[in-house]
């Protein structure tokens, strides 16, 4: 399966994430219960992405977007944004520390709250950082999204 490459394209122009997504998921991970029960822990980043809803093949299926990764773990990463996009497969980009990171998450579910809607996910493809790779999702099977 080949992805869709999103450093080969420019999105300068996309509008920015909405500030109060950033914000929100500031508050929403302090206010996170202490002892999550994950098989890897959470780290807060509340970074903003360019994401490109996939088809299950890899190609792209509608419109980029800016968003914002809210939190990240070794396995896979909770995006926000304001729209609910129905597709299996995200193209994500972001940075971190001082590198661009380029992944394909697999949308588990897929949550609208009252001003947003919350993509979780499984890596389908590892994320490399720093000469260090993540666990990714080795299942090809995609997986839409829950109702909303």
């Amino acid at each position: 399966m080949t992805f869709v490459n999103l450093t080969d394209s420019d999105f300068s122009r996309l509008p920015p994430a909405p500030n109060a997504l950033f914000a929100l998921a500031r508050q929403q991970f302090l206010a996170s219960p202490a002892g999550d029960r994950r098989k890897s822990p959470r780290f807060f980043i509340a970074a903003e992405a360019v994401v490109r809803p996939l088809t299950p093949e890899g190609t792209p299926a509608g419109d980029a977007f800016r968003g914002v990764v809210a939190d990240l773990s070794t396995g896979g990463m909770r995006l926000m944004h304001t729209e609910e996009v129905a597709t299996p497969l995200l193209a994500v980009q972001f940075g971190l520390w001082e590198e661009s990171v380029s992944l394909v998450l697999r949308v588990i579910r897929c949550r609208r709250r009252e001003s947003h809607v919350e993509y979780s996910g499984a890596f389908l493809t590892p994320l490399r950082l720093r000469g260090h790779e993540t666990q990714s999702d080795e299942s090809t099977a995609a997986c839409a999204p829950s109702s909303v």
